[in-house]
Parts: structure tokens; C-alpha cells; sequence
């Protein structure tokens, strides 16, 4: 198992609405099983800075965003359904590929 590790500043975003702060994060990368349709699984562990907000955490599609300085924010889906929010942590599972640093909201029904 791999880990690639940030201590610089990052977030869960709903579009462009932050739903978390987040600090210390890591991202462990574990290979899966040969069956496995994802070679690799991108698991999330982050501390949460302040108050999450817990309406827009329930969304979809959440973002990752590793926020760096002079260069383009980093970025990734979190597989719906995997937030899970601890007291002090969140930790989610990401998708494969890199994603656009923010996700337009639709309106419900369109």
C-alpha cells in the first residue's frame, strides 16, 4: 500500500459550495484483486477543520479538491455512497481518474 499525504489545505465541495474544510489528508492507494474492475483502490482519510456542512455533505456529485498554491487545484469524484463522517475525520473512497475542480449543480428534475 501506497500513500500520498498533504498537509496544505483541501475541501469536499457540492459544486461550488464547500461542504468541508479539510487538513492532514491522505490518500491511500491499495491494489484490488485481479477480478476487480478498479485496479486501484483511492481511499480518503482527512481532519476536518471547523463545522462540515452536513446538508451539502448528503449531495451528489461530491468533489475533492487539494487546493495548491500557483498551480491548478487537484481534483476527484468521491464514489457516492463511501463519506463516511467521524467526529474529527472523514474518510471516502475517490475515483480513478482526476475530475474538474468544481461540478455545476443542476436543478431537480432537468
Amino acid at each position: 500500500m501506497s500513500q500520498i499525504r498533504g498537509p496544505g489545505p483541501a475541501r469536499i465541495a457540492w459544486g461550488y459550495r464547500t461542504a468541508a474544510e479539510l487538513e492532514a489528508w491522505t490518500i491511500q492507494l491499495d491494489r484490488g484483486t485481479p477480478d476487480d474492475p478498479q485496479p486501484f483502490r483511492r481511499t480518503l482519510v482527512a481532519a476536518v477543520v471547523g463545522r462540515p456542512d452536513l446538508h451539502a455533505l448528503k449531495q451528489r456529485p461530491l468533489t475533492f479538491t487539494v487546493l495548491r498554491e500557483g498551480r491548478p487545484p487537484l481534483a476527484w469524484r468521491i464514489v457516492p455512497g463511501t463519506l463516511q463522517i467521524g467526529l474529527e475525520a472523514i474518510t471516502a473512497e475517490l475515483e480513478a481518474k482526476e475530475a474538474p475542480a468544481y461540478v455545476a449543480i443542476r436543478s431537480a428534475g432537468k
